[in-house]
């Protein structure tokens, strides 16, 4: 196990390499629990070049709010990686918050800190980084029962059915991602 911590006093946004040098490090499948999806652009290009490489990239986001700005960005994100062909779920019991990433059934990381630049830059977070084959299957075991039993996957033809209220908080929740 690892252990990997990060905030306002550290230099390199440790969360966030970790996060990405995890992503990259992936040749068969990616899941990603969180509450908040609101990454900068290096997690976003790790995510979409995985995907187009051909991992199998899900990653699951709550149905429901509790910071709607938040929630409003994270949809946005999540649908922008539709393209690339990861696979988004929206957690349906409310709000799911679980912050974890499983790679290749190998590594997993479990910890507080979220995908958004908060996480990375503002917070003082800490996740452990297990190297341990069986309890990273058994965690990406879970995820996968939550994506069966308690979430509706995201398409693009119901992203792009999307009203024009929702739109105008995506783009006003867009405005305030930075500090999100």
């Amino acid at each position: 196990m690892q252990i990997v911590s990060g905030g306002p006093d550290t230099e390199h946004s440790p969360i966030k390499l970790h996060y990405v040098k995890m992503i990259a490090s992936a040749t068969k499948k990616i899941y990603i629990q969180t509450p908040y999806f609101v990454p900068e652009e290096s997690i976003l290009a790790a995510l979409e070049m995985a995907a187009q490489s051909g991992v199998e990239v899900r990653l699951m986001i709550p149905c429901k709010p509790d910071h709607p700005f938040v929630f409003w960005a994270s949809t946005f994100n999540a649908a922008y990686l539709l393209k690339s062909g990861v696979l988004v779920y929206k957690f349906n019991p409310g709000f799911i918050h679980a912050k974890i990433c499983v790679i290749d059934d190998q590594v997993a990381s479990v910890g507080s800190a979220n995908f958004d630049m908060r996480s990375f830059e503002l917070n003082f977070e800490t996740n452990a980084v297990i190297y341990d084959a069986v309890l990273a299957k058994t965690i990406g075991e879970k995820f996968l029962r939550d994506v069966a039993e308690h979430s509706d996957q995201m398409t693009l033809k119901e992203y792009s059915a999307r009203g024009t209220l929702v739109k105008l908080k995506e783009a006003v929740a867009r405005l305030y991602t930075p500090i999100a």
